[in-house]
């Protein structure tokens, strides 16, 4: 294996509010060699025979190795060059550096200058990467940290740099390989899942930019999966390649109609990716079987645990019965019980505490006919939920209020899950820990650690 990629650029767009646009491009490890980009851009064989000559030339003898390392230079020096004509195609203003993302003074003094003529960043484009492919125990510390440092320094550098300056967003390049992990990436997948990481919960620190992680799948044609046997690879997994047309646009797409922050997957078809590796994902359901009969408070909602899946999620099979559980006797239809929709709503409770230990919340469901001067209408109802958080130590209310639903008529089916959704942020901006923790941390009623 070698290290098959050394540079990718790192841009801000500037655009004030003339027709004047500018781009500042960062590249690392590589400077700006015009020298065979003609050959380049007119057949890649020709260029092929082009260095293969000179090696020979020179009284070299070239391998196919040697020979791709050259051309992916090349390359490189052939995308950056592409980008400025890009730019000044549109009638805009390219400045290009040439540094090492992972030296933090250089990265600062660059991005200084932006500071100093313009005073904000409007997009931030992170897209540095590279591989070097090798299992653990073959590879090398300072592999390991080069591949890691150029993706995840770099980022918290330009970062770094940026602190106390606007920026309108930051659009990191991550990986599927992030997302669902690949065998010898194991510091490229941790990378941009840190990526990931940041890019989410830029929501809680700097609420004002909107923080965009693109987990690419394998690009066809350009990019690093183009070389050697990585496409026939690729296909034996059943993963699609992402044609360049399709993919580019998901950049501007997320960026001028999207409101969206976090991660996204971008791709097709991922293959073995989403396939299980084990039929209950890994979980021991003999240790959840003994960790629920222990509970001091049962979960009534929650019978046998099958399988807790990395994409089939929590799997469990409970059994109700009129005759044992009383909410089902008494809540009949023409004879027949009906699940009601608070149960279905403590159902989801309980599933998050097996999932998400730790936080207990409380609520309460509403529906709501509506009336009318001919009687109640049986085809729209208000819906509506309560609830608080932690539920022993409250620290936010929130109440939800639907009106005229159109996806379903219960507030369990839709004011709940809005709740779900608030309260998942609202732990992660108001830095609530954990019930466990937080309660650890008291001593004789005081806070003493400034969590609360």
């Amino acid at each position: 294996m070698h290290e098959q990629q050394q540079h990718r650029q790192h841009r801000w767009r500037n655009q004030q509010h003339t027709d004047t646009h500018l781009a500042y491009m960062l590249v690392i490890f590589c400077r700006l060699d015009q020298r065979n980009l003609g050959d380049r851009r007119c057949a890649l064989h020709a260029l092929k025979r082009t260095l293969i000559d000179e090696a020979k030339a020179r009284g070299e003898k070239p391998t196919p190795a040697t020979v791709d390392k050259q051309i992916a230079g090349i390359e490189r020096s052939e995308a950056a060059l592409r980008a400025i004509e890009s730019v000044e195609a549109t009638g805009g203003t390219a400045h290009y550096f040439s540094l090492d993302l992972r030296d933090a003074d250089a990265v600062q003094a660059v991005v200084d200058d932006v500071r100093n003529r313009y005073g904000k960043i409007d997009v931030l484009l992170h897209a540095g990467g590279m591989l070097i492919d090798r299992t653990l125990p073959n590879k090398e510390p300072s592999q390991f940290a080069l591949v890691y440092d150029v993706k995840a320094d770099g980022f918290f550098n330009l970062l770094k740099a940026a602190t106390g300056m606007p920026i309108g967003a930051t659009v990191v390049f991550s990986s599927v390989a992030g997302r669902f992990g690949n065998a010898a990436q194991s510091n490229y997948s941790a990378a941009n899942d840190l990526l990931c990481k940041i890019s989410s919960s830029m929501k809680a620190w700097r609420p004002q930019t909107r923080g965009i992680a693109l987990d690419w799948t394998a690009w066809g044609s350009i990019g690093m999966a183009t070389r050697g046997s990585v496409p026939k690879i690729m296909e034996m997994l059943g993963i699609d390649m992402l044609p360049p047309e399709v993919g580019v646009p998901t950049i501007r797409r997320e960026l001028t109609y999207s409101g969206f922050k976090g991660e996204i997957v971008v791709g097709r078809r991922l293959g073995a990716l989403m396939s299980e590796q084990d039929v209950t994902g890994g979980l021991d359901t003999d240790k959840v079987k003994a960790l629920l009969a222990s509970r001091e408070r049962p979960l009534p909602m929650i019978g046998a645990v099958k399988a807790a899946r990395l994409y089939g999620g929590l799997e469990v099979e409970t059994t109700l019965d009129p005759q044992i559980q009383p909410f089902l006797f008494d809540h009949q239809i023409d004879g027949t019980p009906v699940l009601p929709g608070v149960m279905g709503t403590e159902s989801f409770a309980e599933l998050a505490t097996l999932l998400f230990p730790g936080y207990r919340v409380a609520g309460k469901t509403g529906t709501g006919e509506i009336a009318t001067p001919l009687g109640y209408t049986n085809s729209a109802t208000n819906t509506s939920f309560v609830g608080w958080g932690p539920a022993e130590d409250p620290k936010f209310l929130v109440y939800i209020w639907l009106e005229k639903p159109e996806i379903s008529i219960w507030g369990s089916e839709v004011a709940a899950p809005v709740f779900s959704d608030l309260v998942e942020d609202l732990v992660v901006l108001m830095n609530i820990p954990p019930d466990n923790v937080r309660l650890s941390l008291r001593y004789d009623g005081r806070n003493i650690a400034g969590l609360e």
